[in-house]
């Protein structure tokens, strides 16, 4: 926390510099019982940077989409950056961002984070891109009115970052990387030198690989993914497919979207062209 925020601190400094900024509140939102954090200190060599800190009490058992929108409905301000504590924006983060904002057509912008690269395409002229990282984004509060912020039912993990970037283009906004926009995060790497998985990463994923489809009018490719979870080896996938299964019975899996098609992308198990595929031979 005292990283994110010391990070934090720099990018807002550099933004207010530049002109870039009216208003910086810092929200930070805790559940029941949680002990709030010393925020003061990272700011204490520059007193201007913020206007003020809002502390929000979520419930007790939402999620990280959960908490976030906890925080879309306390703040008043014209955009929002939405960032987890594991971020460690570079000091032009913030006004790179919302120089993408200058656009009236984007809505959402998002950091290019490293030393990992989300391999998605974007278009290297315009930015745009399938859908934007909800570990780093700067969002229009116009945005979050028109969308309803993230689906309860889709945890960050398990798409809700891709479900939020759709809704907002199927609601007619433009989602661009900014790949000036640098966040650093902190991951670990494996022996392969690809991020390490966190706790119950691999669940999540297999619980997206159905969940969204199936929001997304692709009802064969979800069910396709169940299958291959009901029938994996791995315990913990069988019970992921179970719950599912569940769900699905129970009517109990999000409302279908886009059924043309205008925005969804599933591309060999990822939601946006991979970058850094070989192209054609």
């Amino acid at each position: 926390m005292e990283r994110l925020l010391e990070g934090l601190a720099a990018t807002c400094a550099l933004a207010r510099r530049r002109r870039r900024v009216g208003r910086i509140v810092l929200a930070v939102a805790t559940t029941a019982g949680q002990a709030r954090p010393d925020v003061a200190s990272p700011f204490a060599f520059e007193p201007a940077v913020l206007d003020a800190v809002s502390w929000v009490d979520a419930d007790a058992d939402v999620d990280d989409a959960g908490a976030h929108n906890a925080l879309f409905e306390a703040m008043a301000e014209d955009a929002v950056l939405v960032v987890d504590p594991d971020i460690y924006p570079s000091p032009p983060m913030l006004p790179e961002l919302l120089t993408a904002l200058d656009d009236p057509t984007v809505g959402i912008a998002e950091a290019r984070q490293l030393p990992v690269e989300d391999p998605k395409s974007f278009d290297p002229g315009t930015g745009d891109t399938s859908w934007a990282s909800g570990r780093c984004l700067l969002v229009r509060a116009r945005v979050v009115a028109e969308v309803g912020g993230f689906d309860a039912e889709l945890s960050l993990a398990t798409g809700g970052d891709v479900d939020f970037s759709w809704r907002a283009r199927l609601a007619g906004w433009r989602v661009v990387h900014r790949p000036a926009a640098r966040a650093f995060r902190h991951v670990g790497l494996g022996a392969d030198g690809r991020p390490v998985p966190a706790g119950g990463e691999r669940r999540d994923r297999a619980e997206a690989a159905v969940l969204l489809p199936w929001r997304y009018s692709n009802k064969d490719l979800a069910l396709e993914a169940l299958s291959a979870l009901a029938a994996s080896p791995d315990g913990d996938d069988r019970e992921v497919a179970a719950a599912l299964s569940r769900r699905i019975a129970g009517d109990a899996v999000p409302g279908e979207l886009d059924a043309e098609h205008r925005v969804a992308q599933f591309v060999e198990g990822a939601y946006a062209v991979d970058r850094f595929a070989p192209g054609p031979t």
